[in-house]
């Protein structure tokens, strides 16, 4: 992402349905970092997904890529090839982008 704008981070369910959402406020250039938060208040266990989205000062729609982090306590097999374990996310290797110590 070049530049800044105003962010906003949206949690869907399994279904694909939003069932959360919070404003992010000013988002500039660069690696950032965001906490759910109040996104996930009251969300069950279960399978969900993440969006962040981000308009310019234009109110156009300014591109973002958005990765996750987490501690890995397990590697497997399978029929899809390896796989990370962290908690209980399940990462197909190849999304991995970097692996810090």
């Amino acid at each position: 992402m070049s530049g800044a704008g105003t962010g906003t981070l949206h949690i869907y369910n399994a279904s694909g349905a939003e069932v959360g959402s919070r404003p992010l406020g000013v988002v500039t250039g660069g690696s950032q970092t965001f906490a759910l938060g109040s996104a996930a208040d009251g969300l069950p266990p279960g399978h969900y997904t993440y969006s962040i989205d981000v308009a310019g000062s234009d109110g156009k729609a300014v591109s973002v890529q958005t990765y996750m982090s987490g501690r890995v306590d397990g590697v497997r097999t399978g029929a899809n090839g390896l796989t990370l374990t962290a908690g209980g996310l399940t990462i197909p290797y190849a999304s991995v982008i970097q692996i810090l110590k």
